[in-house]
């Protein structure tokens, strides 16, 4: 018999990491989830550029949301719902940086 622990921590996938190297004013998708009601996760960019980037985050039945992450920081969100993330390079340098995907965060947090 399980204990509570394990079950909670089997729903919670493991994270997803994606490094990105954008040239200005380019942008790039990173994650599709084919599942329609989408993800629950936790989504967090690091900019390790020069560069500002957007991210932006498709959700199923929610408006999009778009996020500003400046030259050299980083930025976290847990959304639901979540079936597209990508970035698109808002600066005249090159871009580079991490895409952290964390499922289920929430679920992580209540284990």
């Amino acid at each position: 018999m399980r204990n509570m622990n394990e079950a909670c921590h089997e729903k919670c996938a493991e994270e997803a990491m994606f490094e990105f190297k954008l040239e200005p004013q380019y942008g790039q998708g990173f994650y599709i989830n084919e599942n329609p009601l989408g993800l629950n996760a936790l989504v967090i960019v690091k900019n390790e550029s020069n560069s500002p980037v957007r991210l932006d985050i498709t959700r199923y039945n929610r408006p999009t949301s778009n996020f500003i992450i400046l030259a050299g920081d980083e930025f976290g969100v847990e959304l639901d719902n979540i079936q597209t993330v990508g970035i698109f390079n808002r600066g005249q340098k090159v871009a580079k940086g991490k895409i952290i995907i964390i499922p289920n965060f929430s679920c992580i947090n209540k284990c």
